[in-house]
């Protein structure tokens, strides 16, 4: 018997670990193309040492897989499957579902983001059990992520929003992970995923579930505005109805979307001065954005808030917004009425910043001052008056 033959033999030897790892050793050393192959073999030995001696052996002779098989082989020893999600893709699939069964974690973890970056959906139903099942939290957690990358990639299917709501309900993918998701593929918002990242301000995920409906109100404004007023006039608000309302507010108020003045101008009549903080702010982005609003209603209501410690400047200086933005809509009884506004003590003048920046930046509401508004409103009504004349 020739040396590779024997060696051949020893390499099989299943019940013999010893004879095994002695036979990679030699196999090793060996030059001859007979020992790659027999090397190959030994990549998917059940000791991790064999495995290992036999990947550092074929690497250090500058071997490449030459199939998916291989490559996902050589996974298992390197704990990445780079070579076979970028060499082979999809040809890799088959070897890397069994990967997601490995007794060690990292390979089922690294086996389920390769599995997302393949982007096939054929792994959704391996990748869920594992995300529903498995011991290790951040095989599961990576499973999850896979699962949202896949849909990512498959993004023009027709049944996608189906697979969504189906793996929504088991709680295989949570809701605050799909944003990029709803992001590229918007067809995906409706008024269910609307509802569902509403449910997350029941809970304390403010910042998900504000930066959701945010981005959905790009797609469908009418649909987010409509579903978030009635949210906050009513129904199910959470273990916090408080929390939960100011959330809404909150969001409502980033959109700048004009149906949610009558939810501000109701906060802006509340002791709570947080309350009357977040209303304010709701009312100068609309206000700002150019959306209608009935400034009839706003002014007299900011009028009363100058005289609020808490809230005189960001009144004063929604009041300024308002006059440099709408001040055409704003009738002359009411310019009269700004005309004659009293001082507020803890303001000092300095000339008003414009609208985009009082907006942006609250630290610049200390310089307001209430004779900009008074020469704001005195201007208008100058102006008014020589239109009339002319």
């Amino acid at each position: 018997m020739g040396e590779l033959e024997r060696l051949r033999v020893d390499v099989r030897a299943k019940s013999d670990v010893w004879k095994r790892k002695s036979a990679v050793s030699e196999l090793a050393q060996l030059n001859d193309p007979g020992a790659v192959l027999l090397l190959e073999e030994a990549l998917v030995d059940s000791d991790f040492d064999i495995r290992n001696e036999a990947a550092a052996a074929l690497k250090n002779r500058g071997w490449r897989p030459t199939n998916a098989g291989l490559a996902v082989a050589l996974g298992h020893v390197t704990r990445t499957f780079d070579d076979a999600v970028h060499c082979y893709g999809r040809e890799a699939l088959d070897a890397l579902l069994i990967a997601l069964e490995h007794s060690s974690s990292s390979i089922r973890q690294n086996a389920a983001s390769a599995l997302g970056e393949i982007g096939d959906m054929k792994a959704l139903n391996a990748l869920e059990r594992v995300a529903l099942n498995d011991r290790d939290s951040t095989v599961a957690s990576t499973a999850s992520r896979a699962i949202v990358r896949i849909m990512e990639s498959n993004g023009d299917r027709e049944d996608l929003r189906t697979v969504l709501e189906d793996l929504l309900r088991k709680n295989v993918v949570a809701l605050w992970n799909i944003k990029s998701l709803l992001e590229r593929n918007t067809r995906l918002i409706d008024e269910s995923m609307v509802q569902k990242a509403i449910h997350l301000f029941r809970y304390g995920h403010d910042d998900s579930g504000r930066s959701m409906l945010i981005k959905a109100y790009e797609a469908k404004p009418k649909l987010v505005a409509d579903s978030l007023v009635l949210a906050f006039n009513g129904g199910d608000q959470g273990t916090n109805p408080y929390w939960f309302k100011r959330s809404i507010a909150r969001t409502l108020g980033e959109t700048g979307d004009p149906k949610g003045e009558e939810v501000f101008l109701g906060m802006l009549e509340s002791t709570d001065a947080d309350w009357k903080s977040v209303g304010i702010r709701g009312l100068l982005n609309i206000i700002n954005r150019g959306q209608e609003t009935t400034d009839e209603n706003a002014i007299p209501l900011l009028l009363t808030l100058t005289k609020k410690p808490l809230l005189s400047k960001k009144a004063v200086g929604a009041l300024i917004v308002i006059l440099k933005v709408k001040v055409t809509t704003i009738p002359d009884s009411q310019l009269r009425t700004l005309v004659h506004l009293n001082d507020v003590k803890e303001l000092h003048f300095v000339p008003a910043p414009p609208p985009d920046e009082l907006l942006e930046n609250e630290a610049v509401w200390s310089t307001v001052d209430c004779r900009d508004v008074r020469s704001l409103a005195l201007q208008e009504l100058r102006r008014r008056e020589e239109r009339q004349v002319s």
